[in-house]
């Protein structure tokens, strides 16, 4: 739901820049979704609402720490999250227990990358959809006994109300940036605090993340939108001469 209520803010602030249903990413899923619910929705317990997240692209951080590069890491991201609700609007595996704690969790998985082998793709969508769907219904079995043996809900309210429709495509420029360069900004801003006896520890750091995402669901709804961020930050703590500690932290988006 999340992914919806961004994608409306989007729809309400920028305009369409291509045509969701001929991305190719949009195609395969869409084809697996669809072939994996004519059977998962005949299951004991069903599987009554399915979605997937899809993400690709680039992501960087850089750390520097009193001085010295404490970390560099610069990946491509390609990972696939499956959504599956099992039961019934009115009672699914997502419902907290009675204890106010609940086993359903979603995660993400690596898959491969679809251009370059597309049925690797699609097998991979399968698999986890699998192990998804076994864990939704598993987590519905604890949540129906739970049912049972509570004598009553505070919220008697539904555990799923099916969303609209919604189909939204916009692509962007991926961010760029000169990492190296930024990198010798860190080190040379660090190094500054070292040689201050007042600074006892200093953080300067970048990240930068520069994705497409793509979501489909049962109901319909193909979305494809970037997510551009990028983020420098600092952290400082202390002590002055008196003995009073002290700490400075802030960041620039």
């Amino acid at each position: 739901l999340f992914l919806l209520l961004l994608a409306g803010a989007l729809g309400a602030q920028a305009q369409q820049t291509c045509d969701v249903k001929t991305q190719p990413v949009i195609k395969l899923l869409s084809t697996e979704l669809k072939r994996s619910m004519g059977a998962l929705k005949k299951q004991n317990p069903p599987i009554y609402y399915l979605s997937y997240t899809y993400v690709e692209g680039d992501t960087a951080q850089i750390s520097v720490q009193n001085g010295a590069v404490a970390r560099e890491q610069v990946s491509h991201e390609a990972s696939l999250q499956v959504f599956p609700r099992a039961g019934s609007p009115r009672m699914d595996n997502t419902r907290t227990l009675k204890k106010d704690y609940t086993y359903y969790t979603l995660t993400k998985q690596n898959v491969p990358n679809w251009q370059e082998d597309s049925h690797a793709f699609t097998t991979a969508v399968w698999r986890a959809t699998e192990q998804a769907v076994e864990n939704a219904q598993q987590d519905f079995n604890r949540v129906k006994a739970d049912a049972q043996n509570a004598s009553s809900r505070a919220d008697d309210s539904p555990d799923f109300v099916f969303p609209p429709k919604e189909t939204f495509c916009l692509e962007e420029k991926p961010l760029e940036f000169d990492l190296e360069h930024i990198k010798e900004l860190l080190v040379k801003a660090s190094r500054l605090t070292t040689d201050k006896p007042f600074v006892l520890d200093s953080e300067f750091a970048f990240s930068m993340q520069s994705t497409q995402r793509y979501f489909v669901d049962s109901v319909g709804t193909q979305l494809k939108f970037p997510v551009r961020l990028a983020r420098l930050y600092y952290t400082m703590s202390g002590q002055s001469a008196d003995g009073a500690k002290f700490s400075r932290s802030g960041f620039y988006d």
